[in-house]
C-alpha cells in the first residue's frame, strides 16, 4: 500500500497488491467480499497501466485462480507469465499448485521441478512437490527430492523425518526411521519439533512408545 501511495502509476506495485488479496483471500486470512473487491480493483488498476506487463499477468493469473478460483483460466495466465518470463521460478510455482488443483498432478510436478531448478533453496515448493510425489507413489522421485532438502536444511528435523518416512510409505520399512530416531540428540529430540515428530511417527502407526 505504501508503494502505490507514493506512486499511483506503479503497476507492479499495484499487483503486487492484487496477488497478496488474492492468496489472502485463498488461504482464508481475509475471505471477505472486500477483500476480493480490493483484489480486483488493485488488478484493474495494474492492467490499465501495464496489461503486458509480466508481473501484472502473473498477477491476474493469481487472481483468477485464488480469488474467483477459476483454475484453468489462471494456468492459462501463468503459462503466458512464464513465456514472457522464463527464468522466473514464481510463476512456474505457483503453476505447480494451479495444476494441483486441477488434478492435473503430473503436469503440477513438471512444473515444480522446474522452479527448484530455478530456485533450489525454495523449502515450501519442495515440501509440495514430495508430498505430491508421495501421494502418486513416485517413491523413488520423492526421496531424491527430500535428499536435497534435507542437504539444504541439515539443521531440521522436518526434512529428514520425512526422508525416513518415504521407506515406511514404499515398502513400509521402519529401520530408516528407527535410525534416525537413534541418531537425535537429546536436545532435539525433546524439543518441540521433536516432539511434533514423534507425534507424526505415532500417528502412522509405528509403534505407541514415545520417542
Amino acid at each position: 500500500l505504501a508503494a502505490v501511495k507514493l506512486d499511483p502509476n506503479f503497476a507492479e506495485a499495484w499487483a503486487e497488491l492484487a496477488s497478496l488479496y488474492s492468496m489472502r483471500h485463498s488461504a482464508k486470512i481475509d475471505s471477505t467480499d472486500a477483500n476480493v473487491a480490493n483484489a480486483q480493483h488493485a488488478l484493474e488498476t495494474a492492467l490499465r497501466l501495464a496489461p503486458e506487463a509480466p508481473e501484472v499477468i502473473r498477477a491476474q493469473g493469481l487472481f483468477y485462480a485464488f480469488a474467483r478460483f477459476d483454475f484453468a483460466r489462471g494456468a492459462e495466465l501463468l503459462e503466458k507469465n512464464i513465456r514472457l518470463q522464463p527464468g522466473n521460478p514464481s510463476p512456474y510455482g505457483v503453476l505447480g499448485y494451479v495444476r494441483f488443483f486441477l488434478a492435473q498432478h503430473r503436469a503440477a510436478a513438471t512444473a515444480w521441478h522446474k522452479a527448484l531448478e530455478l530456485d533450489p533453496g525454495d523449502t515450501n515448493i519442495s515440501a509440495a512437490l514430495v508430498g505430491r510425489l508421495l501421494s502418486g507413489r513416485s517413491y523413488d522421485e520423492a526421496l531424491a527430492e527430500q535428499r536435497r532438502r534435507v542437504s539444504r536444511e541439515p539443521d531440521d528435523l522436518e526434512p529428514g523425518f520425512v526422508l525416513a518416512v518415504v521407506p515406511f510409505r514404499a515398502r513400509g520399512s521402519t529401520r530408516e526411521m528407527e535410525a534416525w530416531l537413534a541418531g537425535l540428540v537429546a536436545e532435539k529430540r525433546n524439543s518441540p519439533r521433536g516432539n511434533a515428530c514423534g507425534r507424526c511417527r505415532r500417528s502412522i502407526g509405528l509403534d505407541s512408545r514415545p520417542i
